[in-house]
């Protein structure tokens, strides 16, 4: 990623903003492609492993996380509006 925000960098001057950007995206996608394809597979999940455990696992991580970035979000919602409804705005 830093090398792509380098390689962005260096395209500003050449090419245009929007189009550095496409450029130092695929760069990134190439990089990470093949540091993907060089990095061994991994396979943390035995053969003998239960399938429904695994299953119920991933479910209950789903929920953990909807609950998490729900609390998340509502919470910064409503000090968003609360701060919001603090600050004075003078008439012009």
């Amino acid at each position: 990623m830093v090398a792509s925000v380098s390689i962005k960098r260096l395209f500003v001057v050449r090419f245009a903003e929007w189009n550095a950007n496409l450029l130092a995206a695929a760069c990134y996608l190439v990089i990470v492609g093949i540091a993907a394809f060089l990095l061994p597979a991994v396979n943390e999940v035995p053969q003998q492993f239960p399938a429904d455990v695994l299953w119920n696992f991933r479910v209950a991580s789903v929920g953990a996380q909807l609950i998490l970035w729900m609390t998340l979000g509502l919470l910064f919602g409503a000090l968003t509006q609360r701060a919001q409804s603090h600050v004075k705005v003078r008439p012009t």
